[in-house]
């Protein structure tokens, strides 16, 4: 199969037809090759497809110290082994040991009591402009005391700091 190596090279030489033909070529022993190491076709399939990518993009040398198929067997094995290595940081953990990895907060049941917060916030001050603009006018011989209406504590209406962040 010298002529694949051949057809490598005139890939590099800039004729993109080449390297459709070397995929036509490969793909189905290389994506059974790599179903051998990674134990999954559709896994296989997308190592096989980068193995590809990485002669398209990459454009590696072929120095002809083995046959071309062999060269890029070693391209396809040494991606499955770069992908074994990620998935392995990754593995699959039981759903119990999923919890107890946790750090014990819910951070969307957190986001949603900040937003229930916001929420709340922006109804009192909306309370509070109706209850000021509804306020007769007072006059200057009744006591204050005897027309006071509610009015909310001055922290309660000050924005939290995250709504303040958000303006």
């Amino acid at each position: 199969m010298g002529n694949d190596a051949d057809r490598y090279r005139r890939f590099l030489d800039g004729d993109d037809e080449e390297l459709v033909v070397i995929i036509d070529t490969y793909y189905q022993g290389l994506s059974l090759y790599l179903n051998s190491i990674v134990k999954n076709i559709c896994e296989a399939e997308e190592i096989m497809q980068e193995t590809f990518v990485k002669l398209a993009i990459k454009k590696p040398r072929f120095n002809g110290k083995s046959t071309f198929k062999t060269w890029l067997y070693a391209i396809a094995r040494n991606c499955a082994m770069n992908y074994l290595r990620e998935r392995s940081r990754y593995a699959d953990r039981p759903i119990d040991e999923a919890f107890q990895l946790s750090d014990e907060t819910d951070i969307e049941q957190q986001y949603l009591i900040e937003e229930r917060k916001i929420q709340l916030h922006s109804a009192m001050q909306k309370l509070h402009s109706i209850s000021v603009k509804q306020q007769p006018q007072r006059s200057h011989g009744h006591s204050a005391s005897k027309r006071r209406t509610h009015q909310f504590p001055r922290t309660l209406m000050q924005p939290c700091r995250r709504h303040r962040r958000m303006r």
